[in-house]
């Protein structure tokens, strides 16, 4: 019994505080517990390690394409558990040219860690967007900062600016109608004075002919209106976390959901342990 409330009053610390990890900041996922040099058809190859929160949705999704062999794996959760991830409509429309790999988050009290994988270039993909108070009606389309993740347009690389309206924003090009945060517009947007450390990777792995690289990204959590110690999973909820390319073909997206979510797993472990215990007397 000691041992079961030993174990409870660990699991709730874990829960309410923020994780003490940090990231080297260079493109290499082997701290995120990714090694993207295996089988990329293998949902193993993308789970990362454990309480990483992430999104896997390469090339096409089997139930969209079935008679497609570009097909790759689909997957969310929170590892290491993970369900199959349904694509709401057909991606990437631009075939490996403009695909979005898979995004992961993390954090610790300082910092938002994100680390995306992509099969485009610099010039060819939007900034990552911030909607951190989970409302859809502040910010520009709901997103209150933007990452820079290029410079084609100018700006600062890895500068974070304030984004209060929709004109802080471009719209995707080949698909205007849909109303969403693509680029950070310099112009209109307000740039914080602070920039994320970031990092471009080649990873010389190519899938269907094109190359993948890595973004990994440390967002000053100060930078984006949280205080220093404030978690993801602490009120309000959900928070979001997108990225699309600019013709609007490709977008990932992580929801940072409810608290109890992440109780699931715990309760499950203390019931594992519980019954262990049992066992024994």
């Amino acid at each position: 019994m000691k041992l079961l409330k030993l174990v409870l009053v660990v699991a709730l610390m874990l829960l309410v505080m923020p994780q003490a990890m940090a990231y080297t900041i260079d493109g290499d996922l082997s701290d995120w517990g990714v090694d993207l040099t295996g089988d990329w058809s293998s949902n193993d190859t993308w789970v990362p390690n454990p309480g990483v929160r992430f999104v896997v949705e390469d090339n096409y999704d089997s139930d969209l394409a079935p008679y497609s062999s570009y097909i790759g794996v689909h997957i969310t959760g929170v590892s290491p558990t993970y369900s199959y991830y349904d694509e709401p409509y057909q991606e990437p429309m631009g075939e490996e040219l403009y695909d979005i790999e898979a995004m992961y988050v993390d954090e610790n009290s300082t910092h938002i860690f994100v680390a995306l994988v992509v099969s485009m270039e610099s010039w060819a993909i939007g900034d990552l967007a911030l909607n951190l108070d989970a409302n859809s009606s502040t910010g520009g389309y709901g997103y209150e900062y933007g990452v820079k993740l290029n410079t084609q347009y100018g700006g600062i690389l890895y500068g974070i600016y304030s984004t209060p309206s929709n004109d802080c924003w471009t719209q995707p090009i080949r698909h205007p109608n849909i109303k969403s945060p693509s680029k950070v517009d310099i112009n209109n947007a307000t740039y914080t004075g602070v920039n994320a450390i970031g990092a471009w990777r080649d990873t010389g792995i190519t899938d269907y002919g094109r190359t993948n690289w890595v973004i990994e990204l440390a967002i000053p959590k100060t930078a984006v209106g949280m205080a220093v110690g404030q978690s993801l999973y602490d009120a309000p909820l959900p928070k979001v976390i997108w990225m699309s390319e600019p013709c609007g073909n490709e977008t990932i997206n992580i929801p940072i959901p409810e608290f109890m979510v992440l109780l699931i797993p715990v309760g499950l472990l203390l019931g594992v342990i519980f019954l262990k215990a049992r066992s024994k007397t």
